[in-house]
């Protein structure tokens, strides 16, 4: 199956810039680009609209959060009418300069804080979805798979397409890991090689973690050696994550996870679980947890009950690339060549 190749763009603001928007679009596919909550301002959004359709580089609405500041990576409590109708004003402001340069928005993905809470919550995801339809049906929704976004898209009858990450490290549990754990955002060749394993088998690498011992009464375990998922440990001393490695791993499916993570401060303060709303969206219809590790080889010779070898599965269609730095572009390029080199192709999925 070919993959298409997308990244973040048009994120700068004013005479500031980030990355080489224009050698970036000289290699991917589809342009997600700022819509002006995050990053972005209206001239910035024009000319990376020229840009990506003298390329023919498919055009997408990078909607999020209105939090210049934090860059659309600080969690906001929103209403999901307000949110519903903060997307449509970004997809319209966008598709305003795509249609000024011959071209139109073709697809939508949320941004930074959006992106996971929005993944993570049924009545967010349903407002992004809400002012998809309301700008045009035909939309297509680009985000994490087998999440509330997924789920909404399909439940409404919206076009949803998968997407992986080349450049950053996965948790356990499927999700992307917060990109201030030490190991969270890739060097290069680790980035190509995650790329070629996602396109060709959907694994990715993981954070492994190591331990310290911490104050807790009473701990949610997803953690290795800690049991099940769900599963309690009462006590007053328990291991929990301080610090990671990455590690490649084999690849199982990723279905909702509805898990209670424990944070730990660094300074070893009692941990505090996450809120995480229940999820309403249908059951994961694939082959169970247990089977997808048997199938890929995970576990053996060993006791399964042990979750040290735990995987995840990316199911994507498009690869992103974050053009946010300097050394964006060569790895883009490295990206290209390897993928090329495994047979697969490379092309927009709208």
């Amino acid at each position: 199956m070919p993959l298409d190749l997308n990244s973040d763009l048009g994120e700068g603001f004013g005479p500031w810039t980030m990355g080489d928007d224009a050698a970036m679009l000289d290699l991917v596919t589809s342009a997600n680009i700022a819509c002006g909550f995050h990053a972005g301002d209206p001239s910035i959004m024009r000319r990376t609209c020229e840009l990506a359709a003298e390329r023919d580089v498919r055009i997408g609405a990078h909607v999020g959060h209105r939090d210049l500041v934090g860059f659309g990576r600080r969690t906001i409590d929103i209403a999901p009418a307000e949110l519903r109708d903060e997307v449509l004003y970004q997809i319209g402001s966008l598709d305003a300069f795509a249609r000024a340069a011959g071209s139109r928005v073709r697809y939508v993905k949320p941004h930074g804080a959006l992106y996971h809470s929005a993944g993570a919550q049924r009545d967010l995801a349903d407002a992004l979805i809400a002012a998809m339809i309301d700008f045009d049906p035909a939309l297509v929704l680009l985000g994490p798979a087998g999440t509330a976004l997924e789920h909404a898209a399909v439940s409404a009858g919206v076009r949803f397409v998968g997407e992986g990450f080349a450049d950053r490290a996965y948790t356990e549990t499927g999700g992307l890991a917060p990109r201030e754990v030490p190991g969270a955002v890739l060097p290069a060749h680790d980035a190509v090689e995650q790329a070629v394993s996602i396109a060709t088998t959907g694994g990715v690498r993981i954070l492994r973690m190591s331990s310290v011992t911490v104050r807790a009464a009473r701990v949610t375990s997803v953690l290795p050696n800690a049991g099940d998922a769900g599963d309690t440990v009462d006590t007053t001393s328990v291991s929990v994550t301080s610090a990671m490695s990455v590690s490649s791993v084999a690849a199982i499916p990723m279905d909702p996870v509805l898990l209670e993570p424990v944070l730990v401060d660094p300074a070893l303060v009692n941990p505090v679980p996450v809120s995480r709303p229940a999820y309403s969206g249908p059951a994961y219809q694939g082959s169970s947890r247990a089977d997808d590790r048997a199938a890929a080889g995970i576990g053996a010779g060993r006791d399964d009950a042990d979750p040290v070898d735990e995987a995840v599965l990316v199911r994507a269609r498009s690869l992103c690339v974050h053009g946010d730095s300097p050394a964006a572009v060569e790895m883009a390029r490295r990206i290209r060549a390897a993928l090329a080199e495994a047979g697969v192709a490379v092309e927009a999925f709208t």
